[in-house]
């Protein structure tokens, strides 16, 4: 589960530009014109709705199907209490990013588009990847940016503690860095990810 990614000419996911004093967060509690909120069980996957884009602004957000199968990229509210069916993500950390549960599929309109009711992390192994692309070229406050995108950090979840997997950033040229999260000792909830960066641009 992915709780904020920070970078730079964009830092709750992303960046910072050049011309832009300090950094832009997306942290999932508003889509990425920082005014929208996103609410529990939100679908913000377009394969899963295309109805509603949350993103597009700076990043846009997909998913690859792994040997585990899911349903979508989803939003899912770790405030302890709101989703009592998931008590192992009530890390009291705001909206997270999960792969939804492909046994979990009811879904129902909400006022900022279509939600699962309830909202469920995919609990199998290699069930898919969440690809997080960077414009090259994004729009802050309506001004579009040429400058690029340089990725600083990624903060992640793992509720059940015993993190691992990899972070891989690629830039416009193919080419590719891999972080490796090791199983972490002991157990943690959150992890941070420090990123060297890739320029988008």
């Amino acid at each position: 589960m992915i709780r904020r990614i920070h970078s730079c000419i964009l830092s709750g996911v992303i960046g910072v530009y050049a011309a832009v004093a300090g950094a832009i967060t997306i942290d999932f509690e508003t889509e990425d014109d920082f005014s929208t909120s996103l609410v529990n069980g939100q679908i913000v996957d377009p394969a899963f709705d295309a109805a509603d884009l949350e993103f597009g602004n700076l990043i846009k957000i997909t998913a690859t199907q792994g040997a585990g199968g899911h349903i979508g990229a989803t939003i899912f509210d770790s405030t302890p209490g709101v989703n009592s069916d998931d008590p192992d993500l009530q890390v009291d950390l705001g909206n997270i990013l999960i792969l939804q549960d492909n046994q979990h599929a009811v879904t129902a309109m909400g006022a900022n588009g279509l939600e699962y009711v309830p909202p469920d992390d995919e609990a199998a192994r290699n069930s898919g990847s969440i690809i997080i692309t960077v414009d090259s070229s994004p729009t802050v406050a309506g001004v579009t940016r040429p400058e690029g995108v340089l990725m600083q950090s990624i903060d992640m979840v793992d509720a059940d503690g015993g993190f691992r997997g990899n972070v891989i950033l690629t830039d416009i040229e193919g080419l590719m860095r891999t972080y490796t999260i090791a199983l972490s000792s002991p157990p943690t909830s959150l992890v941070g990810v420090e990123m060297a960066g890739i320029r988008s641009a």
